[in-house]
């Protein structure tokens, strides 16, 4: 039975074909962090919709094209593909009211960087909630390294759990940036620069963040529910 075969019968029996992630197992003090975690969010119903939610990701200029397209049979296609190898980094953090602008960069990121990257946005930030606000990223040790300048920057830090990407809407943001961007097909650099500082713009409007954030509710119940274990993202 040829490839083509298989795939066409597990595909009418509902099977779809992609990549899988193999879940970090979390030992009995990483559940407990992450259920103490959900219920101090949840013991203040204003917190987390006076918390930025930051991360990091990258995004490869290949990644921007797909490999399968539909068309006519006998119809020749052209398509533009990218000639050069490109990676940028891009750093950005969403609250109920608004986000940050995203940051695009190429280096590694390191303590100095993420530093600057944050008192560049601080403004930003500032802007939305000039009262105060709350402020969580991961656990990565150019984040940990910053952590005294932030206290003395009055950053409001909420102790983020280990192992929890479940548990922080970047993850839902980023794929939905991928997404928005891959239609766009660029295949310069300059436009892939582009193409991310504009669909974030677009993502990011107070009306398109709200279901993130009135989705955490939920999220975080099931976390405490399930007793610390992963949520599905």
């Amino acid at each position: 039975m040829s490839n083509s075969k298989v795939f066409d019968i597990l595909k009418e029996k509902g099977f779809i074909f992609g990549g899988y992630d193999i879940p970090q197992n979390l030992t009995d003090i990483e559940r407990d962090s992450r259920v103490e975690f959900c219920e101090l969010m949840l013991d203040d119903e204003n917190r987390i919709y006076e918390t930025f939610f930051s991360d990091e990701s990258g995004f490869k200029l290949s990644d921007a094209h797909v490999e399968r397209i539909w068309n006519k049979e006998n119809k020749e296609m052209e398509l533009e593909l990218p000639r050069e190898h490109v990676r940028v980094n891009m750093w950005g953090a969403i609250s109920f009211r608004g986000a940050t602008s995203l940051h695009i960069f190429k280096e590694n990121l390191k303590g100095p960087i993420y530093q600057n990257i944050l008192a560049e946005h601080r403004e930003e930030m500032d802007t939305l909630y000039p009262g105060g606000f709350y402020f969580i990223h991961d656990r990565l040790p150019s984040h940990t390294s910053c952590e005294g300048w932030m206290m003395e920057e009055e950053f409001g830090q909420v102790l983020f759990p280990t192992y929890s990407p479940d548990l922080n809407p970047m993850e839902n943001m980023w794929a939905a940036l991928k997404q928005s961007v891959a239609r766009d097909a660029p295949c310069t650099e300059e436009r892939l620069v582009q193409s991310l500082l504009r669909n974030w713009k677009i993502l990011t409007t107070p009306q398109n963040l709200k279901p993130y954030f009135e989705n955490l509710f939920l999220r975080y119940l099931e976390c405490v529910r399930f007793e610390g274990y992963r949520l599905k993202v």
